[in-house]
């Protein structure tokens, strides 16, 4: 969840908890969810099995949305 604190729209976002998540790597796109335990705690990455998501060597981009954003996408294919 999210709230405005400003005129110039900067947010407070909750970042404790878990939600939905999207990995887009190596071309796929995996549904999944994250989970952190406190502010202290590292964020973890699942697919929906539980399994955790290991990201791929190098630099890794985290995009965070709150819950009233609408996320698409096209694949390679031209698939949404």
């Amino acid at each position: 969840s999210s709230k405005v604190l400003d005129d110039a729209g900067r947010l407070s976002i909750d970042m404790v908890g878990e939600g939905e998540a999207w990995l887009f790597s190596g071309g796929a796109v995996q549904k999944g969810y994250w989970s952190r335990d406190s502010v202290n705690s590292r964020t973890v990455f699942y697919d929906d099995d539980g399994h955790e998501w290991k990201l791929a060597s190098g630099k890794t981009w985290i995009q965070v949305v709150d819950q009233t954003v609408n996320i698409s996408y096209t694949d390679s294919n031209g698939v949404i």
